[in-house]
């Protein structure tokens, strides 16, 4: 059968289904003796608008079928379904499952579950009561963005930004306002800094509170180094003040040599435009150059360099320990450069704290040897070898500055230059958040909640603090939680006026971070796993409670834990057949699409009433200085636009 054959078909289907509609509305009405007249004309018309969503599982998997020959569906699948549910669907129609009458969906609900994997659903899927009703039958499987070496790391930032078409973002540029495109379109840097998950991954030293104070929760990881330097929180008015020659070392003044030509001090974005949404925090590039010694590598040279490619920090370093190589063809470092340098780390150190924010995103290629070598920890980080990695394999600083700006670097036969270097990860870093849109290859994406504005609809995010920070843009109110049941009693109260909405619930992500990869044979008798499976189960049959008639409910899990994967790799560095036939394990994921049909009875009020009345009060006690800057308590946005 061809192409025009199959969507003839299709078609016919689709009118024989709306037939069986027309006509079931039609005996309805007429049994309560509103057949005849306008009144059955009406009752007729409003069951021909209602929603339908059939499952196309079997289809898209057939020999003749979209996915031909494959096991699981993309996340892009998932996201045309929730684009078609808000009504962006001008474009694009959702390959896994038919979605008619879409524009009568009153409301649309995404729920992640966080660290719930479909090796886990399958042992304790069990405890899903409630849920189970309306989740038996409508699974999807998929596979989580990735290559076969590679994982995404953050689920929900990959779900959330969107790649679209460019017919498609001109829909997006007339509909909105220049200024709210500036915010959507990926122009925060916080959108892109690394994930606590991220940097565990990518062996960056990080501190016990982070987790704590982000999920509630402690999480044991071989890369806390609490002990480690970093810059305490005050406020810092001058941020870009002129190096000291006294606190350098044969450094170089900031002079035009600093700012090489092609500088992009005043693009958009620059550290003189602070956003619409949210104060701009500041970003700075830091390149590092070592020394190997006895026992590690040791800090020889530190660069710092602003948004506006200006050098503002630049000195030598002399390690404590003797150097054993001096690597010189890389560092640049030679015996008779250091020997009348008297700077130590810590003097390095409390300069960063002078002339860098507590709350400012350091920018830099690999930057995690870097701190590791300033023996610091920074929570925001923008990683350029994530941020150009190519099917999970980081690129060379140097073939980026070549193919995307055009800059030959690190040609000098004595070493590599740490200010060029760090200009040039800025420059990287500031081309992403202010160009990359309009480059095919380096696209960024657009934040779901734009689309949501563009067709009209409100929309709300409920998250952990620094995730809520993140994803929360534009119109869309945030609520930042640590507990699901918090979570769960906000997202009630926001489906009220809310028309798109966002919740991830992560109690289970604690128990399973805190504890080592689950055995499978065992799991079901951790008492402490089995709780948190039953209230996410009591959490998610509360917000399918609190949607209208005809909602869109979809059910997102993780993918697979990925300690696994380091543990592999560690066990058998050589197995790579083996490491990839656990990343694709890892990558399996699966998500729930359901209509709501009917409404709400008596004992479903009942059992949801404690999310919805006074006992709100009690949970909801979380401490304001865990709320990002950009949300209030309240869940409404400080600024707004109008449009």
């Amino acid at each position: 059968m061809g192409k025009r054959k199959r969507k003839q078909q299709a078609k016919s289907e689709q009118a024989e289904k709306m037939k069986k509609v027309e006509k079931d509305a039609a005996a309805a009405a007429a049994k309560d003796g509103g057949g005849s007249g306008a009144a059955g004309a009406t009752a007729t018309a409003a069951a021909s608008s209602v929603p339908v969503l059939t499952n196309k599982t079997q289809w898209c998997f057939s020999k003749r079928g979209p996915r031909k020959g494959g096991t699981s569906f993309r996340l892009a699948d998932m996201q045309d379904v929730v684009l078609r549910g808000i009504g962006f669907d001008k474009f694009r129609n959702p390959v896994c499952c038919e979605l008619t009458n879409a524009e009568a969906i009153p409301r649309v609900a995404i729920v992640m579950l966080s660290s719930m994997t479909t090796a886990l659903y399958a042992r304790v899927g069990a405890q899903f009561t409630k849920c189970k009703p309306f989740l038996d039958g409508n699974s999807y499987p998929l596979q989580t963005p990735g290559r076969d070496n590679f994982v995404v790391q953050d689920l929900a930032k990959s779900f959330l930004e969107i790649k679209i078409t460019p017919e498609e973002r001109c829909v997006v540029e007339k509909v909105l306002p220049p200024e709210m495109i500036k915010i959507y379109c990926s122009a925060n840097p916080m959108s892109f800094t690394l994930t606590l998950k991220d940097m565990n991954w990518y062996r960056y030293p990080l501190r016990s509170d982070w987790h704590i104070k982000e999920t509630g929760a402690f999480y044991e990881s071989e890369h806390l180094h609490d002990e480690f330097f970093f810059i305490p929180e005050r406020d810092v008015t001058k941020t870009s003040a002129e190096p000291s020659n006294a606190d350098s070392d044969s450094s170089p003044s900031p002079t035009s040599e600093c700012r090489p030509e092609g500088s992009t001090a005043n693009v958009a974005g620059s550290v003189e435009e602070e956003g619409l949404d949210q104060p701009r925090r500041r970003m700075f590039a830091i390149d590092c150059e070592m020394c190997k010694t006895a026992e590690e590598y040791a800090l020889t040279s530190i660069s710092v360099v602003d948004e506006n490619l200006t050098c503002i920090y630049q000195t030598l370093v002399k390690p404590y320990a003797p150097i054993i190589d001096y690597v010189t063809e890389f560092s640049g470092i030679t015996e008779e450069m250091l020997s009348d340098v008297t700077t130590r780390l810590e003097d390095v150190q409390q300069k960063l704290a002078e002339i860098i924010p507590h709350d400012a995103i350091l920018v830099g290629h690999s930057l995690e040897n870097d701190l590791t070598a300033l023996k610091m920890t920074h929570r925001h980080i923008i990683d350029t070898s994530v941020l150009f990695a190519q099917g999970g394999c980081k690129q060379k600083l140097k073939k980026l500055a070549r193919i995307i700006l055009g800059l030959t670097i690190q040609e000098d036969e004595g070493g590599h230059d740490p200010t060029e270097d760090a200009v040039a990860t800025m420059r990287l870093a500031q081309f992403f958040l202010n160009e990359g849109h309009k480059n095919t290859r380096y696209q960024p994406g657009v934040s779901m909640f734009a689309l949501a504005d563009v067709s009209k609809k409100t929309g709300a995010v409920v998250d952990l603090p620094m995730a809520c920070a993140k994803e929360c843009r534009g119109e869309a109110k945030g609520y930042s939680v640590l507990e699901d049941k918090e979570g769960a009693i906000k997202a009630v109260k926001a489906l009220s006026s809310t028309d798109f909405l966002w919740l991830r619930l992560s109690n289970l992500q604690r128990v399973i971070s805190g504890r080592p990869p689950l055995d499978w044979d065992t799991v079901t008798e951790i008492d402490e796993l089995m709780t948190a499976v039953k209230s996410l189960d009591d959490n998610l049959y509360a917000i399918y409670s609190a949607l209208p008639q005809h909602s869109l409910l979809m059910v997102l899990f993780d993918h697979g834990d990925i300690r696994e994967l380091g543990m592999h790799k560690q066990a058998h560095p050589g197995d790579l057949a083996g490491y990839e036939a656990k990343v694709k394990r890892c990558r399996t994921s699966m998500f729930f699409a359901c209509l709501k049909e009917g409404a709400a009875d008596d004992d479903d009020e009942e059992e949801t009433d404690e999310y919805t009345t006074g006992s709100a009060t009690s949970a909801t006690r979380s401490s304001v200085s865990e709320r990002p800057a950009s949300v209030t308590s309240d869940g409404d946005k400080e600024r707004k636009h109008s449009s």
